[in-house]
């Protein structure tokens, strides 16, 4: 599976934002966390937060980068945490095939199943091997 990383894409959330947050915000009230994210996202990696110059040791070529925002909430600031976190869970995996199961209980049972969790699950995987 080919990964996306350093692959620029054509959509990103912060566009979005933008051309949407005037009409958005019209119709949602918004607390300040909310319109902070919303702020940061828009400005991350823009002039807006500032830059930097990049230049490289070797051959001197220069290049403009834009500061990130760092909110938890940006997608491009958490994008590498993201897929280093999905790497992460992957090493745990057994090799093999899964399968998501769901099972349905009535609500009047809620307190029963997390009070004996460990029973009452077993009892459903049992129900369903019998299948």
């Amino acid at each position: 599976m080919e990964t996306s990383i350093n692959k620029k894409q054509k959509t990103e959330v912060a566009g979005v934002f933008r051309d949407c947050m005037e009409q958005f915000g019209a119709k949602h009230n918004l607390c300040h966390v909310q319109q902070k994210a919303l702020s940061d996202i828009t400005s991350c990696r823009t002039s807006l937060l500032g830059g930097h110059i990049n230049t490289c040791n070797h051959c001197g070529f220069k290049q403009q980068a834009y500061n990130s925002c760092h909110n938890r909430h940006c997608p491009k600031c958490q994008f590498l945490k993201q897929e280093q976190w999905i790497d992460k869970l992957k090493g745990r995996l057994i090799p093999g095939r899964y399968f998501h199961i769901v099972f349905s209980i009535s609500h009047l049972l809620n307190p029963l199943f997390y009070i004996n969790q460990k029973v009452c699950y077993k009892l459903l995987f049992e129900l369903h091997q019998r299948r």
